[in-house]
C-alpha cells in the first residue's frame, strides 16, 4: 500500500578526486559540522546515513520535521563518485532546503579535498 504522504528529494552526484578507502573518513567530520546525528557508517557497503532534525514557521504553526540523509560511493575513472541523497518524508514545501542541504554536502567535500 503507497503512503499518502508527500516525500521531497534531492539528489547529487558527484566525482571526486580522493583514495576510494579515505571516502568514509573524510565525510563523518563534515557530516558531524553539519549537524548531521545518528551517523551510520557502512564502509564496507560504501555507504553513510544520517539523519538531522529542523523546524519551520508554516501557516502560522511550528512545524518539525527529519531530513534523512543517504550517501554512497563507488570507484570511478576520476576518482570516487559520490551520491547524495536528501529525503524529507512529511512536508512537500521542503523541496528547496533538500536540494540545499544535498549542495552543502557537496560543496563541504570539496572544500575539504581542496585544503588536503
Amino acid at each position: 500500500m503507497a503512503s499518502d504522504k508527500p516525500q521531497t528529494q534531492a539528489i547529487r552526484r558527484q566525482s571526486f578526486k580522493i583514495e576510494f578507502d579515505a571516502v568514509g573518513q573524510i565525510l563523518v567530520p563534515i557530516l558531524k559540522r553539519l549537524n548531521w546525528r545518528r551517523l551510520e557508517i557502512k564502509n564496507d557497503a560504501f555507504r553513510v546515513s544520517a539523519i538531522r532534525s529542523g523546524s519551520a514557521l508554516r501557516d502560522s504553526a511550528l512545524k518539525t520535521f527529519d531530513y534523512y540523509l543517504a550517501i554512497s560511493w563507488a570507484r570511478h575513472p576520476s576518482g570516487v563518485e559520490v551520491l547524495v541523497t536528501v529525503s524529507e518524508p512529511e512536508f512537500d514545501w521542503s523541496q528547496e532546503e533538500c536540494e540545499r542541504r544535498c549542495e552543502e554536502i557537496v560543496d563541504s567535500i570539496t572544500l575539504r579535498l581542496a585544503k588536503l
